[in-house]
């Protein structure tokens, strides 16, 4: 019998039912939502529903993302009659992390409402939800909420802040509080070099990372190198990539996620036999690893390397499958990429729509309208939707059929005019 049963016990001799103390207590220790659910019962019997200690224990378990429950938490904070700034701040982060992001601003309003103040736990979350949401107004309205109430130079409240105009993409205001944070840690750097890249800034992520390199108080970690390997990506900028490279090398140390960002780099800036070093060198290989060497070899046509590497791969995502296919279509193989095409089918892997693009696109170069007849069946027997991307690939495949039609048949074809 468990602890907390045998508290619950009844048929012992002279069996006591647990008071208020003893079933906070037992929260404390509560492993599933089956034990909490007995001691919400006997703290209803011993009129301690509403006791602040334990609603707080309460809702901490419930919208535990690995043993709570959150729509319990729902019911149970519904029923709360004066639910504290704890208890809302537990159920705005709740909200936020499940992706119901307009519920999270609801409380934020609602607690407000009731003459709550929101701390510096309630305004990340919230934050998170605004820049989700794409709600600029209401983001820089919080903003200045945040500001008058004195916490606009609390740094992890800063942060989110940045990370929200990241997410909306207001470059101006991102630079804007990272350069009046009084105080910034590593996390405001990383944020505001991958702000840069989201935004497509990938000048300012590189200025940001050389001049985080010659602060003191901060070293680049992985959540850095990655960002930044990513604008050198986008610039072509060797340089600094093998820059970061041998920093990694001489002060962290070449995990997944960063070999993944290097094999990356020097795929596409064109070195594949660095790439493919690192990639042997790699012990624990993932799929975008895998990935990401095979696209190597495709975007410089070497077709056959790229398969042999694509059949060593001991898995295979729709990603990598879409790579390959595109490869031989790419490069005018297409026959190879149909037949690939049904080897995925008997994988049993579901081909998304950039796959079927993948081979809509080849068909259409081919004229080949038989197949891409089949491909369009076999799009709407598997509920493939067919969207702006889809439809065009579709309508490239018909208007390459009516020029070869038209050119056997000696037609002539009316103008394009231009609207």
């Amino acid at each position: 019998m468990s602890p907390i049963s045998r508290h619950f016990s009844t048929t012992a001799p002279f069996a006591t039912l647990p008071n208020t103390r003893t079933c906070i207590h037992l929260l404390k220790t509560c492993k599933s939502m089956k034990e909490l659910k007995q001691i919400q019962a006997h703290l209803f019997k011993a009129g301690a529903q509403q006791n602040d200690d334990a609603l707080k224990k309460l809702m901490a378990f419930c919208t535990d993302p690995h043993h709570g429950n959150p729509h319990y938490a729902e019911r149970v904070f519904n029923y709360i009659e004066n639910p504290s700034l704890f208890i809302y701040n537990v159920m705005i982060k709740a909200y936020t992390k499940s992706g119901s992001f307009k519920r999270s601003l609801f409380l934020y309003d609602q607690m407000r409402a009731y003459g709550l103040w929101p701390d510096n736990f309630t305004y990340p979350f919230v934050f998170k939800a605004i820049g989700r949401l794409k709600e600029a107004l209401v983001g820089q309205k919080v903003h200045g909420y945040v500001i008058k109430c004195g916490l606009g130079f609390d740094c992890y409240v800063c942060n989110s802040v940045m990370d929200m105009y990241a997410e909306l993409g207001y470059v101006g205001d991102l630079r804007k509080v990272f350069g009046e944070m009084p105080d910034r840690d590593l996390v405001s750097w990383n944020i505001l070099i991958s702000g840069f890249v989201r935004c497509n800034r990938f000048e300012d992520a590189v200025s940001v990372y050389r001049l985080m390199r010659h602060e003191r108080s901060v070293r680049p970690d992985e959540a850095t190198v990655v960002s930044t390997l990513s604008a050198c990506i986008a610039l072509k900028n060797l340089e600094l990539g093998g820059e970061i490279h041998r920093y990694v090398s001489n002060e962290l140390e070449i995990t997944t996620i960063i070999g993944n960002s290097l094999l990356d780099m020097y795929s596409k800036c064109g070195c594949l036999s660095t790439a493919r070093e690192i990639f042997d060198a790699m012990p624990v290989k993932n799929v975008i690893c895998w990935t990401s060497m095979v696209s190597g070899y495709v975007n410089t046509g070497q077709l056959d390397e790229a398969r042999l590497l694509f059949d060593s791969s001991p898995v295979r995502d729709i990603v990598l499958w879409t790579a390959m296919i595109n490869g031989y279509v790419q490069f005018n193989r297409v026959d190879e990429a149909m037949a690939l095409f049904q080897d995925m089918q008997m994988n049993r892997v579901k081909p998304d729509k950039y796959t079927m693009v993948t081979l809509l696109t080849g068909c259409a170069q081919l004229g080949a309208l038989e197949q891409g007849k089949w491909i369009h069946e076999y799009m709407l027997e598997n509920r493939i939707a067919i969207d702006a991307v889809t439809g065009t690939a579709l309508i490239d495949i018909g208007m390459q059929f009516i020029a070869d039609f038209a050119q056997s048949h000696c037609i002539p074809l009316p103008p394009v005019v231009l609207l």
